[in-house]
């Protein structure tokens, strides 16, 4: 069992594959591996495994390419955050995703966004740790009247340690300058980080801080989310 998972931990690092992916086609393969095969016919039955286990691979892979979606919901006592994302893209390396989301806050404040990331693992020499960089747009109806769009770049990052493989830490920042915000503000910024706990392969709850500000044309600065939240990350 402790061999079994220093090979999956290695393919989550090497691939950068969920590791719920990684453990079903592990244990798929692992199933094939140990099929029953005729003592008469050994080459025959060695040569079939080894098709089979590499069509099953072949299967994961692709499996892991159009699916690995995920929906994301965040609480706080003043927000409610929603977030999906699939991926469209994936390499060897890393993979590319494409978001989008909500949020409503208690003050009517409502806000959309979308975005594009590009996600992969961050060397050999630094197993699970994962660096992603990207693009967003924020679309952001105020309850005061004001109105502000945004496109933002920024980066993300996530550390999972290969001894506690269930635990998850991650950040990100996504910036606006004024170039790129319009509307009733001159900049937009998001930062947050969480700790999250992974239940079981498709589900992880985490608790983390999250701000998220725009700098309206007034000079004031407006806090959309700025505080603790909990929430619940799942993938399918």
């Amino acid at each position: 069992m402790l061999e079994s998972k220093k090979i999956q931990e290695l393919l989550v690092s090497e691939t950068g594959l969920r590791r719920d992916t990684i453990a079903r086609c592990y244990e798929g393969c692992l199933n094939i591996h140990q099929a029953p095969r005729s003592n008469g016919h050994a080459f025959q039955g060695v040569l079939l495994m080894k098709l089979r286990v590499s069509f099953a691979a072949l299967i994961c892979l692709y499996g892991a390419e159009v699916g690995a979606r995920e929906f994301d919901l965040s609480l706080s006592n003043d927000t409610a955050m929603i977030l999906f994302a699939t991926p469209i893209n994936y390499s060897g390396s890393g993979h590319t995703d494409v978001n989008a989301g909500l949020m409503y806050t208690e003050s009517n404040d409502v806000m959309i966004m979308g975005g594009i990331e590009m996600m992969g693992e961050a060397g050999s020499h630094a197993p699970g740790l994962h660096f992603g960089v990207g693009v967003k747009g924020y679309g952001v109806a105020l309850d005061s009247g004001a109105d502000v769009g945004s496109v933002a770049i920024g980066g993300k990052g996530w550390y999972v340690p290969p001894k506690l493989s269930r635990m998850g830490l991650v950040g990100q920042i996504y910036f606006g300058p004024d170039i790129t915000t319009f509307g009733d503000a001159d900049r937009f910024w998001e930062v947050s980080g969480r700790i999250e706990y992974e239940v079981i392969p498709e589900a992880a709850i985490y608790v983390g801080y999250r701000e998220i500000e725009t700098r309206l044309k007034t000079g004031m600065d407006v806090a959309l989310d700025k505080g603790w939240h909990i929430g619940l990350r799942m993938s399918f």
